[in-house]
């Protein structure tokens, strides 16, 4: 499986932010079921697990932009 970018939207109660991954692979796809019998609307879900070698957080309430890579280093 290749890598490539990965985009996402992201609601909560703090807002909306688009976090935009690059150089991603997957990692792992695993099967979840829970009890979910008092719980209708849900049921089968999955955990993916990901590595990534830079990620871009926006948050669209501010315009606030901040990056992380793993292989950028910081200096003084």
């Amino acid at each position: 499986m290749g890598a490539g970018p990965i985009m996402y939207d992201v609601k909560s109660q703090y807002g909306e932010k688009r976090n935009h991954l690059e150089v991603v692979k997957v990692i792992s796809v695993s099967p979840m079921m829970h009890d979910t019998r008092n719980c209708p609307g849900t049921g089968h879900l999955e955990s993916v697990d990901l590595r990534y070698e830079k990620i871009t957080w926006k948050h669209n309430d501010g315009n606030i932009i901040f990056a992380d890579s793993w292989n950028d280093r910081q200096t003084a």
